[in-house]
């Protein structure tokens, strides 16, 4: 069976793989306790955040959905949010969990599976690597410091489990393939990155009010989400401005989203849940 493919996709897909790569090594030798010793200019935004979440009551009646947003999240943080420091440590183990279940693993397996010429899988990871360059764009609008950041990092989330289950004729001859240790493994991946991914989507929930308040978004239990991408800024990108990594992020999401919007209204009708006939 021949893989069709273009140009621009694999181009996007070594980007993002490079990028993500280098996240990887980067956060197994460095995390929060080296963060907190103050690597870089950069990191000095961690030094303000100080100060209440409170707005007054003139700017909750001209802006209610902020004001809301801000009264949900205090209520978690002062009830069922962990104290800071663990906070801080959950975090890091999600980036650390981020890189081994989306970059490494799959990483192995697509070069494992070019190997041993499994044109199914490899069929399933190149669409994987699709829809999770997803990621990597949403660490450069955390780097930019874009509050919709956390919207994309939760599709992120979302849409990668779903692009590992939605193909009915991968799935299906997947489970017709004979017994082998790529098999095994790839479905082990499969379902530890599904498990990984739905974890991943509780846990952010409650941080989705960092998204629509500029107010909240200030706060230091938004703000330890960017420590991660402003400290692989300061290693990997010192020459560049968070806005002018956050002008490519916010470009690479656009094709994104009209490269997914074409997909679901207009290829999808055609193929339906078949990923063969491409």
């Amino acid at each position: 069976m021949k893989i069709k493919g273009n140009g621009s996709f694999f181009a996007a897909a070594r980007w993002s793989s490079i990028c993500l790569y280098a996240y990887s090594f980067f956060f197994f030798f460095l995390g929060p306790s080296s963060y907190s010793l103050g690597l870089g200019p950069a990191l000095r935004y961690s030094l303000r955040l100080t100060g209440s979440l409170s707005v007054p009551s003139t700017r909750c009646r001209n802006a209610p959905l902020q004001c809301y947003a801000k009264e949900r999240f205090n209520d978690f943080s002062s009830s069922s949010m962990p104290s800071f420091s663990l906070l801080q440590s959950l975090i890091w183990t999600d980036y650390r969990l981020a890189v081994v279940f989306t970059v490494l693993f799959p990483l192995m397996l697509l070069v494992w599976a070019l190997v041993s010429r499994a044109d199914i899988v490899q069929q399933l990871l190149i669409i994987y690597w699709k829809v999770s360059s997803l990621l990597a764009i949403t660490v450069y609008l955390m780097i930019a410091e874009l509050p919709f950041s956390f919207l994309v990092a939760l599709m992120a989330r979302i849409l990668i489990p779903v692009s590992l289950w939605f193909w009915a004729d991968l799935n299906e001859e997947i489970r017709e393939q004979p017994f082998s240790l790529l098999k095994l493994v790839f479905t082990a991946w499969r379902w530890g990155v599904t498990f990984y991914c739905g974890l991943g989507v509780l846990f952010q929930i409650p941080f989705l009010p960092c998204a629509f308040s500029r107010t909240v978004f200030a706060g230091e239990r938004c703000q330890v989400w960017l420590e991660a991408p402003q400290l692989f800024r300061e290693s990997f990108h010192s020459g560049f401005t968070p806005g002018f990594l956050g002008f490519w992020a916010i470009l690479a999401l656009v094709i994104y989203v009209l490269t997914l919007s074409y997909f679901i209204f207009v290829k999808l009708g055609r193929q339906g849940r078949s990923a063969l006939n491409q």
